[in-house]
């Protein structure tokens, strides 16, 4: 019996084709531990296009608020968004 694996002698230019062998969380598209690190790239890519979304979301919803705030005639609020 060999003590090297079959992995040893694999190029390096393929090895992103085998299994990642680890969880995500959280995936738009059907993901197991036994797809590919190609696979794994995709999923992190949605997700991350996923919270960069509803960051701009939110932040269009909180820069619309304040901008509307200064400008309201109303010292108290105009105050408070001031912050």
């Amino acid at each position: 019996m060999s003590e090297y694996s079959a992995f040893d002698y694999m190029p390096i230019a393929i090895m992103f084709l085998v299994g990642a062998g680890f969880g995500v969380s959280q995936s738009l598209i059907p993901y197991a531990e036994t797809d590919s690190y190609t696979r794994v790239f995709f999923v992190g890519l949605l997700n991350t296009l996923l919270v960069a979304g509803i960051g701009i979301i939110f932040a269009t919803i909180i820069g619309f608020v304040v901008g509307v705030g200064r400008l309201s005639p109303n010292w108290l609020k105009a105050s408070i968004v001031d912050l």
